[in-house]
């Protein structure tokens, strides 16, 4: 039998991937709670630690943290029942509850990804509390950025040399991640902007110390960052880098040239 088409895809294919739970790897979730941490700007008792891999499921568990960063993400976001210092079970889960049904109400996510509050305040599975801060940022975020990525990637391409080639700057972006790892072009599109730096560049004398000096500056101008230079080298993630990327863009567009 003649298999049904939808949008140009099998309907039997888009069915499993509706059902798939992919996994999240270690270093995708560092990335997560590094992006966590542009958005809450404080954890669960009110202090400014920053959120870690080792720390997350106990400043997930009050909800305060998930309702901060929904409502970042979804502008007009308020909450009639927050409970600011939930010390009970059941208060925590109000506020988890309050955070998810922004996430559910919005009709973006899957729902087989999404995990119920009692699971994100028992941390268990562990699997489906990381299941679910991925399809966030996923929906509310990735989604987005690759929308804006022509008009982001357009920029950088105006101001580089060396021009980006077709397969990073045209949809799905395969080598956007390629174009960009060893740190040239990023030195590049800052030494434009900022002749110190471009009057420094001659003393990289490797990938490493370009790629470090690259991210110390960014973090200067308060560039939103997702990645350690280290990991920016190695690790592949075609959304991360189109995130990141975005944020160097929203950061330096209106600034003059050197």
């Amino acid at each position: 039998r003649k298999e049904t088409l939808v949008g140009g895809y099998e309907r039997s294919a888009l069915v499993r991937s509706k059902l798939r739970k992919p996994k999240v790897s270690l270093r995708r979730l560092q990335q997560l709670v590094r992006w966590l941490n542009t958005l809450s700007s404080s954890s669960s008792d009110g202090s400014s630690k920053p959120l870690s891999v080792r720390t997350l499921h106990a400043e997930l568990r009050s909800g305060l943290v998930l309702c901060e960063v929904m409502r970042r993400l979804v502008p007009g976001t308020t909450y009639e029942a927050l409970h600011k210092r939930p010390r009970t079970r059941a208060t925590a889960t109000r506020n988890l509850e309050e955070a998810l049904g922004v996430v559910w109400r919005s009709g973006r996510v899957n729902n087989s990804r999404i995990a119920k509050a009692s699971e994100i305040y028992d941390g268990h599975p562990k699997e489906t509390v990381t299941r679910t801060l991925n399809e966030i940022f996923h929906v509310y975020v990735a989604q987005d950025v690759r929308k804006r990525a022509p008009r982001i990637l357009g920029w950088f391409d105006g101001l580089l040399t060396a021009k980006l080639p077709a397969a990073a700057t045209a949809p799905p972006h395969l080598e956007v991640w390629d174009a960009f790892a060893d740190g040239k072009r990023l030195a590049e599109v800052l030494g434009y902007f900022f002749s110190v730096f471009q009057d420094r560049r001659r003393d990289d004398h490797d990938e490493a110390s370009l790629l470090s000096r690259v991210f110390a500056n960014l973090r200067d101008l308060d560039v939103p960052l997702y990645w350690t230079p280290q990991e920016w080298s190695t690790f592949p993630d075609t959304d991360f880098v189109l995130v990141q990327l975005d944020a160097i863009y929203d950061r330096l567009r209106d600034c003059p040239a050197a």
